[in-house]
């Protein structure tokens, strides 16, 4: 059972990997999902982080979008700058702040959460935790 705790929370840090390559959140938990799939938790965990991370990435994605389409409205491009700037260090930090309490979470041996995140695999709620 403490080996399946420290899996559990080596999965919860390996998103940190983000900060270098964000596809590094997605990536390093998914090897150690697929490496250690034996019990339903690490699973279920697994696949909650990547949701989020997932759903991380195409949230970081839109203020580019944004910055591209206000370009074309002819807006000053400092303010554009400045505001995706905001935005994605914003950004940068709930994913830091989230994975960072979750991880505490795990340590203490508590239920962790990962939201908002779009359930790219399905379900990831237990339901006898409903």
């Amino acid at each position: 059972m403490k080996e399946n705790n420290s899996t559990l929370l080596l999965l919860h840090l390996s998103q940190l990997s983000f900060v270098f390559f964000p596809f590094l959140g997605i990536l390093v938990p998914l090897l150690i999902w697929k490496t250690n799939k034996n019990t339903e938790n690490i699973e279920y965990t697994a696949k909650s982080i990547i949701n989020f991370q997932i759903t991380w990435i195409l949230a970081s994605i839109l203020p580019i979008l944004f910055a591209l389409y206000g370009g074309k409205l002819l807006i000053d491009w400092k303010i554009l700058l400045q505001g995706y700037i905001l935005s994605y260090g914003i950004l940068y930090l709930y994913n830091f702040v989230i994975i960072s309490v979750n991880s505490v979470k795990c340590y203490q041996g508590k239920k962790t959460r990962y939201f908002p995140a779009i359930p790219f695999f399905g379900k990831t709620i237990k339901l006898t935790e409903l």
